[in-house]
């Protein structure tokens, strides 16, 4: 987990993942930080998808992410404070996380990883570096 007003969160996913721009972002925080992150680091032509609501409409960059042919999904599903409220649980110890690991994969797997989720009843699979 990164927190960005804790560390430099471009370092550190590039620390993660290398330099190369990213194929797919995820943003379950969908704030103006966390999208402009986003459209930096995706690849011309890859995807952002976004999972739940913002407190309230903000700007972002538009332009660079029409002229890098982004595609944007979103979802609504949870709030922000409910993400926060979920870390800060889990972060206290409160909420016990790996019993939840169905299983887990090494990045270069990750296609084994997406035919596992779908063959194998699950409730996390994840993929690490």
């Amino acid at each position: 987990m990164i927190h960005s007003q804790e560390q430099d969160a471009e370092r550190s996913i590039c620390e993660f993942l290398g330099d190369e721009p990213l194929d797919a972002v995820i943003d379950a925080v969908c704030n103006p930080a966390t999208m402009n992150l986003a459209i930096k680091m995706v690849k011309k032509g890859g995807m952002i998808k976004t999972v739940g609501i913002p407190k309230s409409d903000f700007e972002f960059h538009l332009v660079d992410l029409l002229c890098k042919e982004i595609t944007l999904e979103t979802s609504y599903l949870y709030s922000e404070e409910d993400f926060i409220k979920a870390r800060d649980l889990v972060e206290e110890g409160k909420i016990l996380t790996k019993p939840l690991v169905s299983k887990v994969f090494r990045f270069p797997e990750a296609p084994l990883a997406y035919e596992y989720k779908l063959s194998n009843p699950s409730i996390k699979v994840v993929v690490e570096k």
